[in-house]
């Protein structure tokens, strides 16, 4: 960034280039930042996530899906009724989290694809 800026003002060339850049790392900022959850975990009847700028509580009965994203293998959507949904990277325990989920609210469809299931059969602590 800090080479950016001045090239993009000594070189008006540049400056397309500077404002994209800025761009992506406004919106790489704004996913990993504040959209995509890093930690989920269930806790009374809820479920609680995390993002490193904000977290939030799903209560299990306005749960209505788990599902893999359209935007990566390692993705997965929280469809809640009447609010946002809720974006988590999956990681190892993520298999067993949504598990534990289906077994605490057997009405709420979990939905994982080949990737999230190798990544939990192959990430299990042993």
């Amino acid at each position: 960034m800090y080479v950016i800026v001045p090239l993009a003002l000594r070189e008006p060339a540049a400056a397309p280039f500077g404002a994209l850049w800025l761009a992506v790392l406004g919106l790489n900022g704004y996913w990993f930042l504040v959209r995509l959850a890093y930690r989920v975990d269930l806790h009374e009847h809820a479920v609680r996530w995390w993002t490193p700028l904000r977290s939030g509580r799903i209560p299990l009965d306005r749960l209505h899906e788990i599902r893999p994203s359209q935007l990566g293998h390692s993705v997965v959507v929280f469809e809640v009724g009447g609010g946002p949904a809720v974006l988590v990277m999956a990681t190892r325990r993520f298999v067993g989290c949504a598990e534990q989920v289906q077994a605490a609210a057997p009405r709420v469809n979990v939905r994982l694809n080949w990737y999230l299931r190798l990544v939990g059969l192959f990430g299990r602590n042993r």
